[in-house]
């Protein structure tokens, strides 16, 4: 019983195995937009790892280094600006870095270090909030563990880590954030084969409160698409929140959109395939030594959907083409396709600037230490 009430107060929500069943998909598109009036800005990388976050803060341009812990401030022509928050262990500086993203509506900016510490600053860079844990299970016991370890329950916030390949959190209400989570717990993970459960029981995201610190509900399972398939590899979720305070889902793979509540409750999907992703037939793996070996080689010649954004009354959807050079974006206005544009090089994107110009980042030319940036107006 002790251990029932202690699982009960850590979540307000569980799985729903049948939720995709009942509703409705809108596949329709008006395509009005071929192409966009396109500009390129080269980033200057030498004073960079190259790998880490980028986004856009006080109408600048910032970087958050993953080998080298800091956060790096770039003008919009692509020049260096210099370090605005340094590697430390000091009370303005920071030991370890991690996920960078926006929390809208303060203009605040949040991180997740590699420990799964919370960390909130200002627009002067000053810190908030700093090192909060937010995955910090108060009143774990060996005995607790032994039934989590024995019993897997999908429901259960403890089974779950920060989905890393998400590469975002995102901002709602006064103090809520909603961030995609992934279980690898022995006995229910999405690489071992003999699992049978793993896609319809397994839930993709949590909601924390920023100001306790507490996991709040966890929810949402994976999409049908991935009920026949074994691609561990490529099973991140793509999300934002819409002006309408819904959240907008994809999956790297699925050409289908979802649409949830804020209490996370499934309404709806839409969504059109791009052309460059239509049919891919993924390579499947049945172990996670296979997956990991070939994890980098498939996520960099595969085409997938690598991000969501939601602007005003737009969707947007960026993917990397299948095994050809560059990619491009979907443009969808009130869940239909009014777009689909192609570009040179498979874009990401950073975010939007008080010029209303959307940019998106692309993969790092490290041999000349450049990263070229894209940026356009709707």
């Amino acid at each position: 019983m002790k251990i029932k009430l202690i699982l009960f107060v850590l979540l307000l929500s569980g799985c729903n195995n049948n939720e995709y069943s009942n509703i409705k998909h809108s596949d329709t598109s008006n395509i009005s937009i071929n192409e966009l009036n396109i500009d390129s800005v080269m980033f200057d990388g030498r004073n960079i790892s190259m790998t880490g976050r980028w986004n856009i803060f006080n109408d600048k341009i910032i970087f958050m280094d993953e080998y080298m812990p800091q956060i790096i401030e770039f003008d919009k022509n692509g020049n260096y600006i210099g370090i605005k928050v340094r590697r430390g262990r000091g009370p303005d500086e920071m030991s370890m870095a991690g996920l960078f993203s926006e929390m809208n509506p303060q203009n605040e900016y949040a991180y997740f270090n590699g420990n799964m510490f919370f960390s909130i600053l200002d627009t002067n860079y000053n810190f908030i909030t700093q090192n909060k844990s937010i995955f910090n299970f108060e009143g774990m016991t060996d005995e607790i563990y032994k039934e989590i370890i024995n019993n897997p329950d999908p429901s259960n916030p403890i089974m779950y880590d920060y989905e890393f390949d998400s590469e975002r959190i995102v901002r709602f209400g006064d103090n809520k954030i909603l961030m995609a989570v992934e279980t690898e717990h022995p006995k229910l993970n999405a690489f071992d084969a003999t699992i049978s459960n793993f896609w319809t029981d397994a839930l993709t995201f949590i909601v924390a409160n920023t100001e306790t610190g507490k996991l709040e509900t966890v929810f949402g399972n994976y999409s049908p698409y991935f009920y026949d398939k074994r691609i561990p590899y490529l099973n991140a979720p793509i999300y934002d929140i819409s002006d309408k305070n819904e959240f907008i889902i994809g999956f790297q793979p699925d050409s289908k959109i979802y649409v949830r509540d804020i209490k996370g409750k499934l309404l709806r999907s839409f969504g059109v395939a791009a052309k460059q992703l239509e049919n891919i037939e993924y390579p499947e793996y049945q172990n996670f030594e296979n997956s990991e070996a070939n994890r980098v080689t498939n996520l960099q010649t595969l085409g997938y959907y690598s991000s969501l954004v939601c602007i005003d009354d737009y969707v947007l959807r960026t993917f990397q083409n299948n095994k050809q050079d560059g990619g491009g974006v979907q443009i969808y206005k009130n869940e239909v396709l009014i777009g689909e544009v192609s570009f040179a090089d498979a874009p990401r994107f950073v975010g939007k600037d008080k010029e209303n110009y959307i940019w998106m980042e692309t993969r790092a030319d490290e041999e000349n230490e450049v990263i070229k940036f894209y940026k356009f107006k709707l």
